[in-house]
């Protein structure tokens, strides 16, 4: 136990493995002047003090989790892709770019449309 800033502090002997939990990357530590029965895990934080030992954990075992080296981007997500011909052609339509039509053809002279009626006379 070594005196740090006026408080305890443990040191540590080296690391003795790693694994990644969902709290992050953990090391199980060997601490100087303490047994087997005390290794304990430890978050990367609480290891601050320790660059050096794990350092040298990754050079020996470089294929553990928590490698600065072997660090990666996460795999990119995969665009789901549909049958065109499953679907009718409105639901491949981005509705932010072009909003669906109403149902009636704008582009038709007016006496061609549906929408306008004109009245016979007998």
């Amino acid at each position: 136990m070594v005196e740090e800033d006026g408080e305890e502090a443990y040191e540590v002997e080296t690391i003795l493995d790693s694994k990644n939990t969902r709290w992050g990357i953990r090391y199980l530590v060997k601490w100087t002047g303490y047994g087997p029965e005390h290794n304990s895990w430890q978050s990367a934080d609480e290891c601050s003090g320790a660059e050096e030992e794990i350092a040298e954990f990754h050079s020996k075992h470089p294929d553990k989790p928590g490698n600065p080296s072997k660090a990666t981007t996460p795999p990119q997500k995969k665009r789901r892709t549909y049958n065109r011909s499953l679907f009718p052609a409105y639901f491949f339509r981005d509705s932010r770019k072009e909003p669906l039509t109403t149902g009636v053809d704008t582009t038709l002279p007016d006496e061609l449309t549906c929408a306008r009626t004109t009245r016979l006379s007998l």
